[in-house]
Parts: C-alpha cells; structure tokens; sequence
C-alpha cells in the first residue's frame, strides 16, 4: 500500500521523501492569521514535481472550531484556501477542510457547505475522524475523505482516500504523519495515481514565474519571526531550478535573472531592499555559476 507524509513543522524535502519510499506528500496551505505552520510554498511544489511526488492540499483556519461558524465562515475560507494554491502554482483538484478535534458531525455541515458554494463538491474533501467523515460522505458535501485515527473508536469509513495513521516518524529531520494510501487518486495535482493530466514543458514566461515564487516566499520567511523559517525556505529551493530548468541550466538562469530582480523589487515585500533581492537570486542561480544581474538601484520599480 502507497504512503504520503504529512507534516507541519518545516520542509523535509522531496528527495528524502522520495527515498524513504513515500508516494507524495498532502500539505498544509498558508492560513489566514498568525501561525507557526509552515506552509506550501512554490519552491516546495516544483522539489516534489521534479522528483514525480503527488500533493494534494489540506486548509485548517487559525481556529480550531471554525468549521463550527456555519455557511458564510466556509465560503470565506474556501476562497482563502484557493487563492493560496494558485499562489503556489496549484489549481487545486481537491482542497481538504480540517475538522481537528471531536466535533459532532451535524456542527461542520453549514461550513462545508459554503465550501462548496465556492468549489464546487467535486474540490471539497473533508478530514476527520469517522463520524465527521462518514457523515459528510453522507450528505454529499465532499467528494475526497481523509480519516484519521483520531476519534474513530477503531472503525473506518470505507469512502475515505486516506487514513492517517497513528504516530509519527522523522523524514529530513522532520517530524511527519503517515498516511496510508486508500484510493489511488485522492486529489493529488501530480505524481502516480493521479487523473491530472502529465505536465507539458514550461514555457519561459511560467518557468519564470514558477522561480519568482519560489523566490519571493524565500524573503518573505527569511524576514519571519519564526525561527528557522529562512532556513527552511532556503532547503526546499535546493533541487528547484535543476528540476525546471532541462538541459541548458546556465542558459535558463542567464534569461531569468533580470526580470525576477525586477519583479521582486516591485513586490516590495516586507520592505525587501534591492541588495537582499540581488543576494537570494545570487543564491539561487549560483548553482549554475551564473551571476544574478544586478538591479537598477536608482529609485524604486514602479
């Protein structure tokens, strides 16, 4: 039986994923508020792409008991967790809603339900232990189901795709659920068993936007106040641009450096200076012994 990893405290990296025998990974979106979560990030979507993992997508809001605050909280947080996938370069297939705690199945039907106002039934998974998951399979809310050992009293809901398991293991130094694989497609965007069709080449304009991504999320961390986060984000870009790039690394890296510099002044994020944007592109496109092009320091991007 296939397994993937979850997890939550930082990026183990799809080459240890990959060599410790799992099928893919299903990962948390970046929430709405504060939160320790690490998050998805793009740099992490092209590490499991390029080593053939299949992700799929999970949302929990900052609270808990959020999926008890009816209709209009689903909705909210059905389009929240949209945007943050096409942010990542995702367009999700299936988005799995969090129910992380004993909940009575009859407290979480409104807010799946504004999920599916927004995504449609097909996109909306729900995760849960059996009662929850059971009962939401029931009434048509969700179309993916992943089950945890959790408050399911021993039984399991023959419709979920996945079962997390219980306890934990260490992948990349970190601490990761697993997952047993129930169906071959559970929603994953890529890797074995899913209905996506096979990535076709990217083109310049979107290889360049997958590098900015990944780019831009590694400033952003590197100035969080989470410790480590920097250097999390700095190990799931390792392996990127090898696996994006083909056969002309040097070339690739050559066409891009300018723009990206360009685009990541502009972003202006968390008030990121010209030098910091030249010293992560450096970083990154170093691996091909090309020189990231320096920025205009004159004045800022419109």
């Amino acid at each position: 039986m296939a397994q993937i990893l979850d997890y939550s405290a930082g990026y183990p990296g799809a080459e240890n994923v990959r060599r410790m025998g799992f099928a893919g990974v299903i990962r948390y979106l970046r929430k709405e508020g504060s939160s320790r979560v690490r998050p998805l990030t793009a740099a992490e979507v092209a590490d499991m792409r390029a080593r053939g993992l299949g992700i799929a997508l999970v949302y929990q809001h900052v609270s808990t008991s959020r999926v008890s605050q009816g209709r209009a909280a689903g909705r909210h947080d059905a389009n929240w967790a949209l945007s943050q996938a096409r942010a990542v370069g995702i367009e999700p297939r299936a988005i799995y809603f969090a129910v992380d705690y004993d909940a009575g199945p009859g407290t979480v039907v409104e807010y799946f339900r504004g999920a599916c106002d927004v995504l449609g039934v097909g996109r909306v998974g729900g995760y849960g232990g059996f009662r929850v998951v059971g009962h939401l399979f029931d009434l048509g809310l969700i179309r993916w189901g992943w089950q945890t050992v959790a408050w399911s009293a021993g039984r399991r809901e023959g419709r979920a795709h996945l079962f997390q398991r219980l306890g934990q293991i260490s992948c990349g130094g970190i601490r990761c659920d697993v997952n047993d694989v129930l169906k071959a497609d559970y929603g994953q965007t890529s890797g074995p068993g899913s209905d996506e069709e096979d990535d076709m080449p990217y083109s310049e304009k979107q290889l360049e936007d997958v590098v900015y991504r990944a780019v831009h999320n590694l400033l952003i961390d590197a100035h969080s106040e989470v410790p480590g986060m920097g250097a999390g984000a700095a190990n799931a870009l390792r392996g990127i641009l090898a696996g994006l790039a083909g056969p002309d690394p040097a070339e690739f890296a050559a066409v891009l450096a300018g723009p990206l510099a360009e685009r990541l002044i502009a972003a202006g994020a968390l008030g990121i200076t010209p030098d910091q944007v030249a010293d992560a592109l450096s970083g990154v496109l170093g691996q091909f012994g090309i020189a990231a092009q320096q920025p205009e320091r004159e004045g800022s991007v419109p």
